[in-house]
């Protein structure tokens, strides 16, 4: 599986394609999970020409964001100085598990120092017994909308937004409301800041076929009705769409 594909400038300052794959590395933590029989995910980066076409054969990432479990998605905040990071439930050799033995997804943080990354720190809303995922932060710094199943939610999965102040306060969670989540599960946000627009997939019943690309116009809890994006939708999945300049972007 490779999948998240975001936008990143790497220390020279060239063009990224960052996304995640289960394929096999030799990295010493490069198991299979129980679950599913694939190698656990990792955050892979490979160098774009200006057409936006990978050019370079992929290669992992920092280690300082690698653990024995799941990494991804990911993405990045105030010109790619912030990361933020969902990876399985562990952090500092410590596995995190909720009330029903599940190690959930978590999101953690981290500012770029020099040319590596600084320590994790865990996004200050996390909860053991829920699943916090998918973050994409506003091109400022001051938003992130983040996918869970905690509970004050419409269905399954909802998208939720944290304010971060410009000391990095997180603030309390705060979901996007009844037009963008549903009964079903809405996962995968990517805030447009040029359009103002709200990408998300969403397996509701008004998509084509699984989970469908949707976008509504908006901020923070206040939406248009989401449209679906026919064009790139099929009878299969889409999702993980994002843009890496005003009209060009990839999804998965």
């Amino acid at each position: 599986g490779d999948y998240s594909p975001v936008y990143m400038k790497d220390k020279s300052g060239n063009a990224m394609l960052v996304f995640i794959s289960s394929r096999k590395n030799m990295s010493a933590y490069n198991k299979k999970s129980n679950w599913d029989g694939e190698h656990f995910t990792d955050v892979w980066a490979a160098p774009l020409s200006d057409d936006w076409t990978v050019t370079g054969k992929p290669k992992l990432i920092n280690k300082e964001v690698r653990s024995k479990y799941h990494e991804g998605p990911v993405s990045f905040s105030n010109e790619g100085t912030v990361m933020y990071l969902t990876r399985s439930n562990y952090l500092n050799k410590k596995k995190g598990l909720s009330n029903k033995r599940h190690n959930n997804l978590q999101i953690y943080i981290a500012k770029k120092e020099g040319e590596e990354w600084g320590e994790l720190k865990p996004f200050k809303y996390n909860n053991d017994d829920y699943s916090t995922a998918h973050p994409t932060v506003t091109e400022d710094g001051n938003t992130m909308y983040f996918v869970s199943d905690r509970k004050g939610g419409f269905g399954g999965l909802d998208i939720w937004l944290s304010i971060i102040d410009k000391n990095g306060k997180q603030g309390i969670p705060i979901n996007a409301g009844k037009h963008i989540n549903s009964i079903a599960d809405e996962i995968t946000p990517f805030f447009n800041t040029d359009e103002g627009m709200l990408y998300f997939s969403s397996n509701r019943k008004e998509g084509i076929g699984g989970f469908d690309i949707f976008k509504a116009e908006g901020k923070l809890n206040l939406w248009d009705k989401p449209k679906n994006v026919s064009a790139l939708n099929s009878q299969y999945d889409e999702m993980y769409l994002s843009f890496f300049t005003k009209n060009s972007g990839y999804f998965a």
